[in-house]
């Protein structure tokens, strides 16, 4: 098939989740000439296609009152607009709440969505939905491999655009691998996430009956239980159907067993569905994202790997550029999750050699796939810190290219850090 010849671009940004949504304002509000490819029809993806409408974790509740917000810049002044328009509920930073997820921001997915074509074009970034990368053309250097350009799926045929300097925001790091980055992988992968839609009467004692049938039905069938992991519809209708359940077995970066599992969680849901209607629960599922979430996949292999040692001892890395706060959070299929929180004022934060991939010359990663440990990768995959690790990328971006190189290698991280502060991003200190 003949590939026709697109655009030229100063910066290329592959995937419009919350890393590369950030990423692609900054360097558009830096002045550059920027494109955003997603293969989805709009921006935010877990956040608003698949349907984990949670924004985690802007605060360090272990902090001093007042100095708790540690990821700022480009995520907050977003969640702070969403607010003013009516759809984002921000909790108090300061207050103690009991479990971290209390201090997530909730969205209304769809004006997430809007909100955030409306960053991209005011940085005058060039959008390119339902045109995924399928291909890179790279040229092999003494420094390095350089990609030159990408080439995308139109409903025209194909065609490639070029640019300067590419950031890689897929969330498997599908563009790194296919300019020949290496990765690494666990044998065993986190479980994904269905996000549902229940509607009905959430009346706690109408669901007895409903739960009794349920758990004879996993009973007969006990993959049943993943579906459901509370194994209470009440819960899944009080939740709205957020976080309820685990896609064991998907692997987004192997489209075979991505396609079997996706089959696979659609028969399970019908199932229920079945048991939902046979026992006269008060309820209904009226939807469900598109596909499932992923929580872990591919981890592109960095000029620095980031360890879960790192992370619980909160280092701050020499090329640190953001702020990162979660806990160790490893979801395993029907087994309990590996826990372990963070428990005092110190902070950990994020390399930017960690989003360098290795044997890349222009080249940076931002959000799940960076260059982790599966320990540290557990954390560092929510969405604020996949906006502060996207802003980083994009002001990293900007430097390299005020300075008249597209290596990532020379770039200078305190050129990088000052210019983040001057975009009213939060850097660590040392």
């Amino acid at each position: 098939m003949e590939i026709r010849e697109g655009n030229v671009f100063d910066v290329i940004v592959a995937g419009a989740g919350c890393a590369g949504f950030c990423a692609a304002v900054q360097a558009g509000r830096s002045g550059l000439n920027v494109a955003l490819f997603e293969h989805f029809a709009m921006p935010g993806g877990s956040l608003t296609v698949l349907g984990s409408n949670s924004i985690d974790q802007f605060n360090n509740p272990h902090r001093p009152v007042g100095d708790r917000i540690i990821i700022s810049g480009i995520a907050m002044e977003y969640v702070l607009e969403l607010e003013r328009r009516g759809f984002a509920a921000i909790p108090d930073m300061d207050a103690p709440y009991r479990v971290h997820w209390q201090y997530g921001v909730k969205v209304n997915p769809i004006a997430a969505a809007q909100c955030m074509d409306d960053f991209l074009l005011q940085a005058n970034v060039k959008l390119f939905y339902r045109q995924g990368i399928v291909a890179v053309d790279t040229t092999k250097t003494q420094n390095g491999t350089r990609v030159d350009s990408v080439i995308v799926t139109t409903k025209n045929g194909l065609v490639r655009h070029k640019a300067k300097i590419f950031i890689d925001c897929t969330g498997d790091g599908d563009l790194s691998v296919w300019a020949g980055a290496k990765y690494m992988i666990s044998q065993e992968l986190q479980p994904g996430t269905m996000r549902l839609y229940p509607a009905g009467n959430s009346d706690a004692a109408l669901f007895e009956k409903s739960d009794k049938a349920w758990s004879e039905a996993t009973v007969k069938d006990p993959g049943l239980r993943e579906i459901l992991c509370s194994g209470r519809f009440e819960s899944l209708l009080s939740s709205k159907g957020d976080n309820t359940n685990h896609i064991c077995g998907l692997n987004t970066a192997d489209s075979e067993s991505r396609s079997d599992t996706e089959i696979k969680t659609r028969k399970q849901i019908v199932e229920m569905l079945s048991v939902i209607k046979s026992s006269g629960a008060p309820m209904d599922i009226i939807g469900s994202a598109p596909e499932s979430a992923p929580r872990e996949s591919r981890r592109i292999e960095g000029d620095i790997v980031m360890t879960g040692d790192d992370y619980l001892n909160k280092r701050i890395y020499d090329d640190a550029v953001c702020y990162t706060y979660w806990f160790i959070d490893i979801h395993r299929d029907n087994k309990p999750s590996r826990i372990v929180y963070l428990n005092d004022e110190k902070t950990p934060s994020i390399s930017l050699g960690a989003m360098r991939p290795k044997g890349l010359l222009n080249v940076y990663t931002a959000g799940r796939c960076v260059s982790a440990d599966r320990e540290s990768q557990s954390a560092i995959r929510v969405k604020a810190s996949c906006m502060a690790m996207g802003q980083a990328v994009g002001a990293a971006a900007a430097v390299a290219l005020r300075n008249h190189t597209v290596n990532t290698r020379l770039v200078n991280t305190d050129e990088v850090k000052d210019y983040l502060r001057s975009q009213g991003a939060i850097v660590p200190e040392r």
